[in-house]
């Protein structure tokens, strides 16, 4: 990996003359959508994080909305990811103040919900305080062939506990990977995404952090690429399949960035 920064590239003020802004208001003034994806037909899902939480659908061309209820009420869900799935898709999404992921399974109209098992480390982040153990924020779902057929991983941001979570959809079975003993200092990972080797990369939002860091698949090892730009603060980052980079944003330093 090189770690590449475009830090000191200036940009042109572009015409708008020729882009349009569209606009959809959600029913509920107090949704707080959060997180947002896109299914194989083009409609638009996303989550509200406010209220009584919920997923919404929005199909841009007819501009039908509908929104479903989470089950697990003030859950207050944060990232989505959608994963086509034969007739039906799967709406992969993370419970930040419930501890859970769960996803909607939009062919039977279904929901499905895991709990994690229970951490020790609330925090604090700004003005807005985390009452569960794990505040899962970031997420990232990965289809493998096994020996006993197709699975999926759930990858997600533990941002209290300083893990990396991976739970298997086929068996159950929950991985952490504990950020705590590689440096004293806590990282509270926040957004995660995968390349398509299946390394995991992910961002991690303290100020003694700084860094963007990279979980090895091959070797379950972790790299870190700390930022030039001291308390940049990296928030979101998404893997770019086309230029083989994993673009992020520097939340605090008013940057974007890429990892190659």
């Amino acid at each position: 990996l090189i770690l590449i920064f475009s830090s000191n590239t200036s940009l042109e003020k572009a015409s708008t003359q020729t882009a349009t802004l569209t606009e959809w208001t959600l029913p509920d003034g107090n949704s707080g959508p959060w997180g947002i994806d896109k299914d194989q037909s083009g409609k638009i899902w996303f989550t509200e994080n406010q209220s009584n939480s919920r997923i919404g659908m929005l199909d841009p061309v007819t501009s039908v909305l509908k929104e479903w209820d989470l089950p697990t009420g003030t859950s207050n869900p944060r990232s989505i990811y959608v994963k086509p799935g034969g007739t039906s898709i799967y709406v992969y999404f993370a419970e930040y103040h419930a501890d859970r992921v769960g996803y909607f399974d939009n062919g039977t109209n279904t929901f499905y919900e895991w709990t994690l098992q229970a951490g020790a480390r609330p925090v604090s982040i700004g003005s807005e305080m985390c009452i569960r153990d794990r505040c899962v924020w970031g997420l990232a779902v990965q289809t493998v062939q096994t020996v006993s057929g197709t699975n999926t991983f759930i990858w997600f941001t533990e941002l209290a506990n300083n893990a990396i979570g991976r739970f298997e959809a086929r068996s159950q079975a929950l991985t952490l990977f504990d950020l705590t003993p590689i440096n004293p200092f806590k990282y509270q990972p926040m957004d995660i995404t995968l390349d398509p080797q299946g390394n995991v990369v992910f961002t991690s939002i303290s100020d003694q952090a700084n860094r963007l860091s990279v979980i090895r698949n091959q070797t379950n090892t972790l790299a870190d690429f700390t930022i030039p730009t001291s308390q940049a603060k990296p928030t979101s980052v998404r893997w770019d399949s086309s230029r083989s980079v994993a673009w992020f944003t520097e939340y605090r330093s008013g940057k974007v960035s890429n990892l190659k």
